[in-house]
């Protein structure tokens, strides 16, 4: 992992339970996540909010968006029962086998960075240390892909100690972070259909994260770049 890391100040909510053993297992249909991997050592994990999380971003020339309508009565039903469900329940998210990297050498490495880079200031040299989860508490509509989540995982010296982070880093409802094929579209095609989707909506598009749910962020641990 690079040894360029941002610079992050904790601000720890002690209503919330966010550490638990890496190597803990979640089973059973309680448990929304996808089972994948988290390729980190066998440590305490703790999970974290990056501060600004909950904005959102249209941008055009990569066909990326999580925005979401102005009206929140026509939010999808499935971004708000992964939402609601994901904030009270942290604590499941410090399973390993939630999460797998997100990989940068690929064609999409541009792309992914430029979307980093609307969150995290100083993003160079990081392109290993970003994770991603599925959540499946709803379902999506069956083209649009699952509610993602994209982290970074931050590894921090506090005294003689060391602790470990993923941030979660900013929120991927239509799934366009790293685009994917469907049925016969390639992934190019189906990036477009559900981007373009919402321009050609008679809803307006307009609104974040957090102009719905910022009280939510104020009860759990966040982390802020500094």
């Amino acid at each position: 992992m690079s040894k360029n890391h941002p610079k992050f100040k904790v601000n720890l909510n002690t209503g919330v339970s966010s550490s638990k053993s890496i190597s803990s297992g979640i089973t059973g249909s309680q448990n929304p996540l996808q089972p994948v991997f988290l390729d980190i050592p066998e440590v305490k994990i703790n999970i974290v909010f990056l501060d600004c999380c909950l904005r959102s971003f249209d941008i055009s020339d990569i066909k990326f968006t999580n925005m979401l309508p102005e009206d929140e009565l026509y939010i999808d039903p499935y971004i708000k029962e992964n939402v609601n469900w994901l904030f009270k329940n942290v604590e499941q998210l410090s399973n390993h086998n939630q999460w797998k990297p997100c990989i940068f050498s690929t064609s999409d490495s541009q792309r992914m960075q430029k979307i980093v880079s609307q969150y995290l200031k100083n993003n160079e040299n990081i392109n290993d240390e970003f994770y991603k989860t599925d959540l499946n508490y709803a379902k999506a509509n069956l083209d649009r892909g699952q509610f993602r989540l994209i982290a970074h995982f931050i590894c921090r010296n506090q005294g003689k100690e060391q602790k470990y982070y993923l941030s979660i880093t900013f929120f991927d409802p239509y799934h366009l972070f790293i685009p994917s094929k469907f049925g016969k579209l390639s992934k190019e095609q189906n990036m477009e259909n559900i981007y373009l989707r919402q321009h050609k909506s008679s809803l307006k598009f307009n609104k974040k994260f957090s102009d719905f749910y910022k009280k939510n962020l104020d009860k759990v641990n966040t982390i802020q770049e500094i």
